[in-house]
């Protein structure tokens, strides 16, 4: 439930260096796929969602040498679209990683993806991304869970938001002053309904993605931010230093939940928490709001594993590659495919701030849809704990057996 939100000082954007998923350039003009200087070996193409570069990093270090991940995030549809009907990358840059992890670009030339990955259900892409059924040949695969929240400058006094108050905000905008103290208009900040973020709370509050205002959009409005979740996070902190109370932005957890290195203090990692506050969240028939964590400071997702907090849903792989290397990096995150030697897929995934299933007490098969009742065969939620804070779960081994409750993944689960 709702809990007294923990206050720090907002560090100022201009000591952050704000790069969500930078990367840097092994030289000028690589290309991502045939350069004749330096090839990349057998690129695998990846489009879609920003959410799984945190993870995708691993797996590319672990990879690199023989196979490339060369990575776009324009979006969760536009991901979909790239596999559903074969729409080429374009022209600009993609991100690639070398054994030691190190991101590089490189530059695209209409190459086609080879996996395609979306925050939410293919069915939530409004216009032009309109998709009714999975095309004959395409495998869908679901990966971790994503977390979506409503977002505002850390330094606002604003700590709660319900399904109603986003459903006036976001569909009728500031124009009847009916949700304060959101009322400027050129502050209530959307990503575009190719946005998967924005795909899936228009999914929660009842208003399509392509309908929140302004309406249509026009080109150049002031609230429909550019540059993706990076774009995001800069617009509700930078207009915050004008009015902490009237930004309003939507961000996934893997980037609320994130650092970026800041240009002062030898680059010394500044937690996106201290930048920007996320609000408690009442769904439609609830009793009351509940943040994504058991507190404003905490990263554990207890109240998302327990199904208290509403807005989350799994990442969606798509393919219909014959590549092995393809077919197999949509298998890693299945759990069908063994993962490279020295790769932990599911270490990856938390520290990248989403949640495997395996941590979770709750399941569902439709966006924003019920919850039923899960337990993995293989549960995670104290390992989860274990990485992003404390467990109060016993450990255990094949030598140290648990006095209550089964052993998996090195804790007591069930106790």
């Amino acid at each position: 439930m709702t809990r007294k939100l923990f206050t720090r000082a907002l560090v100022p954007l201009a000591a952050v260096a704000v790069t969500v998923g930078a990367a840097g350039s092994a030289h000028a003009s690589q290309l991502c796929s045939a350069d004749p200087t330096n090839p990349l070996p057998s690129p695998v193409f990846v489009s879609g969602s920003s959410a799984v570069g945190n993870f995708l990093k691993g797996v590319g270090a672990a990879l690199a040498g023989t196979t490339t991940i060369v990575y776009t995030s324009p979006g969760s549809c536009q991901g979909v679209d790239a596999i559903f009907n074969g729409t080429a990358l374009g022209t600009g840059t993609a991100t690639y990683w070398d054994t030691t992890g190190t991101a590089h670009t490189c530059t695209l030339a209409n190459e086609k993806a080879d996996v395609g990955v979306s925050d939410v259900y293919y069915t939530s892409c409004t216009a032009p991304y309109v998709f009714t059924s999975l095309p004959a040949g395409v495998t869908e695969t679901h990966g971790p869970n994503q977390v979506m929240n409503f977002v505002v400058p850390f330094a606002s006094t604003q700590s709660v938001i319900s399904a109603q108050a986003a459903y006036m905000i976001y569909g009728f905008g500031a124009a009847t002053n009916a949700v304060m103290p959101w009322t400027d208009p050129t502050v209530i900040f959307q990503r575009g309904a190719a946005s998967g973020t924005q795909s899936m709370l228009a999914q929660a509050i009842g208003v399509h993605a392509d309908k929140w205002l302004p309406d249509p959009a026009p080109a150049g409005a002031p609230n429909i931010v550019s540059g993706g979740s990076t774009g995001m996070l800069n617009a509700v902190v930078t207009a915050g230093m004008t009015s902490a109370n009237t930004p309003i932005g939507i961000l996934a957890s893997d980037v609320t939940d994130g650092t970026t290195a800041s240009t002062v203090d030898g680059g010394a990692p500044v937690s996106h928490r201290t930048q920007v506050k996320i609000l408690a969240y009442q769904h439609y028939n609830q009793d009351c709001a509940w943040l994504p964590d058991s507190s404003s400071t905490s990263y554990d997702k207890k109240n998302v594993r327990e199904g208290h907090y509403a807005l989350w849903g799994p990442i969606h792989f798509f393919t219909n590659s014959t590549k092995a290397a393809a077919t197999n990096l949509v298998g890693y995150f299945a759990g069908t495919v063994a993962t490279p030697t020295g790769v932990n897929l599911l270490q990856l995934e938390i520290v990248g701030h989403t949640v495997p299933q395996c941590a979770m007490k709750v399941q569902r098969s439709a966006e924003i849809g019920p919850m039923t009742p899960y337990t993995s065969t293989s549960p995670c939620g104290c390992y989860l704990e274990s990485l992003v804070g404390t467990t109060s779960c016993a450990a255990c081994s094949s030598t140290t057996p648990c006095a209550t409750g089964t052993c998996s993944n090195g804790f007591c689960e069930g106790t």
